[in-house]
Parts: C-alpha cells; structure tokens; sequence
C-alpha cells in the first residue's frame, strides 16, 4: 500500500514542514497579539475603576452603552469641560472610556479624560492617566507634552526633563521647553546662596537668549545692580512693561541716560525733568513724550500679551500660554492709554 506522505528524503517534505511551522508561528503571534490586547483592556479598566465610585455618575447597568451615544456624549462632555463644570465631563469621559471597544476611541477619550483632570487642578491624577496611555502609546506626542507639562506643575522637573529624551527621538524640537524647565528648576532651588544663583541665571543667559526677559525680571528681585549690568536696548520690545513699573528708586540712573529709549521711558512716566533728545522709535511712547512736551501729561502706556503660537491675547504677561502651552511664545504689545485719576472712597 503506498503512503501519501512523502518519505523523510523526499524535498516535498521539507516544504510542508517549513510550511505548517509557519502556520504555527503565525497561530501563536496571533494569540500573543489578542493576549496583549485583552491585557491592556483589563489594565485599562482596573486604572478607571479606581475612579468610578466617586465620580461615574452614570450608573451603567441601567444606562447600557450602545455605539451611537459615543458622539452625542462625546460631545456633551467637551462642552461641559469648556464650561468648567468638570466632575460631569469626567464622568463622561469615564463612562465612554470604559464602555467603547475601538481602542483608537477609547485612548482618545483617556487623553481627553487627563487633561480635564489638570484642568480642575487634580494633577497627580492626571499624571496618572497619561502614565497609563504611555504604557501602551508611548510615542504619543501629544501625551508625552502633556505629561512633560503635568511634572512641571508638580515640580518633577527632572521627570519633565526625561520626557524630552522620548520627544526628541520623534523629531520634536524641546529646546525651548528644556530651557523653560532649567530657569524653573533654578528659581525654585532655594538651597543656593543668591551669588550663586545670579551667577546661574547669567549662565543660562548665555544659552539661551529667549530667556532674557525671566533673568531681567528675577535679578531685578534679587540684584538690582546685576539686572541693570545686562540691560540690552535690543531687547526692549520684550521688557517695555517690566521698564515701564518700575518705581523710581529702583532705577540705575547712570543706566537710564546712558540709552535714548530708557530717558523716553522715564520722561514719560514723570521721573525726568528733560526729554530725550531723539525719538525712540517706539510710536506710542514717542506720542506720549511728544504730549507731554506740549502739556499734556495724560497718557499713559497700557500693554496686552499675545502668544506667538496661537494668537490669543490677555491682560497679564505668561511664560507658558494659557490657552496653548507654548513656552516663551509671547508678545508684548503696547498701547496709548488715559491716566486714571486716584480717588479716595474711603468712608474715614
């Protein structure tokens, strides 16, 4: 009776054997796959359920998910987080996060879930939900920055400096935001005697020019006279408001009429009898002085910052944008405004 198979020396054999091993390399990769999957939905689930009991207040059992509420409450979850009414945009992005099955859907909605939490300021929680994504994205950009900025506010600075190492393998240009951590990082070190930290903050100057404007501004609180050393007529776009509140005392007068846009300044503002003998270039101060030589001392500078990166403009100056994050993104933008008179409305 002859056999079907063919005999161990026969090629034929060789190719079903290489064949069904393949079979079984792919069998087994596939399972590994659906393992690893059903481990993270289960991982992914057990990190939610820590918050469930204090804020889903959706009762699942008798709300049972079904496809078609995913945009209808995406959607009522975003604008109540726009709102600020937060605890109901967590227990949407809750709800939906444990309820969808796309997983592209349900770490979308775990982002959206993390940065509602550092909206409301519950920031260690926050950290932990872009932990949790990073354990299985963990070249999520988005979620990288967003952790980057969630140790920052914690003050884990050499934690947000790691998150760089990851960003810039992507590709990401972190040069700004490495500087903003190392200037953060310094200010708050208060183990550091202040010869030391003046020395530190010059350093990091040096580095790094966008960081003009914090140096000026903090050796202005810790010496004066150093702060005053470093002024840069170049850069006086970038300090005109810090320039403009000084009080008088505080000037290095030496400094002052030693540069045409600082005696602008400081005759404007009423600490100098003789105006400057040019203009500085800047209209609104030039209008103001040019008043003021013909008695009208009514005007004053008034200034707004406007984010480089997303065009919004507010009424106090930001290292880091409100409304997108960037660092150092800002421009000072100023104005003719009216002197406001000082009236007593005290009832003494």
């Amino acid at each position: 009776m002859e056999s079907y198979l063919p005999s161990f020396d026969d090629p034929l054999f060789s190719i079903i054997l290489l064949v069904f091993v393949g079979f079984l390399i792919a069998l087994g990769t596939y399972m590994w796959d659906l393992h690893i999957k059903r481990s993270n939905s289960d991982s992914l689930l057990g990190f939610l359920d820590k918050f469930e009991s204090k804020e889903c207040v959706i009762d699942t059992k008798t709300l049972p998910y079904e496809p078609n509420m995913l945009r209808p409450l995406s959607l009522l979850a975003k604008s109540n987080e726009m709102s600020g009414e937060y605890h109901k945009a967590i227990s949407l992005y809750i709800y939906l996060a444990k309820s969808v099955d796309d997983d592209k859907h349900k770490y979308a909605l775990m982002e959206h879930l993390g940065d509602t939490y550092a909206k409301a300021g519950l920031l260690e929680r926050a950290r932990g939900v872009y932990e949790d994504i990073l354990s299985s994205h963990p070249r999520d950009i988005g979620v990288l920055y967003s952790l980057g900025d969630i140790y920052q506010l914690l003050q884990k600075y050499d934690l947000a400096l790691e998150t760089t190492v990851p960003l810039k393998t992507l590709g990401e240009d972190t040069s700004r935001f490495e500087a903003f951590l190392s200037f953060e990082m310094l200010q708050t070190n208060r183990k550091m005697l202040q010869p030391q930290k003046v020395e530190a903050f010059l350093a990091l100057l040096k580095e790094n020019e966008k960081l003009y404007r914090s140096v000026f501004s903090q050796l202005l609180l810790i010496d004066n006279a150093k702060a005053w050393e470093i002024f840069d007529c170049s850069k006086v776009n970038d300090i005109i408001d810090i320039l403009w509140f000084r009080d008088e005392s505080q000037l290095d007068m030496k400094t002052v009429n030693s540069h045409n846009i600082l005696k602008s300044i400081y005759y404007a503002k009423g600490y100098l009898a003789t105006p400057p003998n040019t203009p500085s270039g800047q209209f609104a101060l030039d209008m103001i002085v040019s008043a003021k030589q013909n008695d009208n001392d009514s005007g004053v500078l008034n200034f707004s910052y406007v984010c480089d990166e997303c065009k919004h403009s507010f009424a106090s100056y930001f290292k880091r944008c409100p409304n997108c994050k960037s660092v150092y993104s800002v421009n000072v933008e100023e104005e003719i405004g009216k002197k406001q008179s000082k009236k007593n409305h005290s009832l003494l």
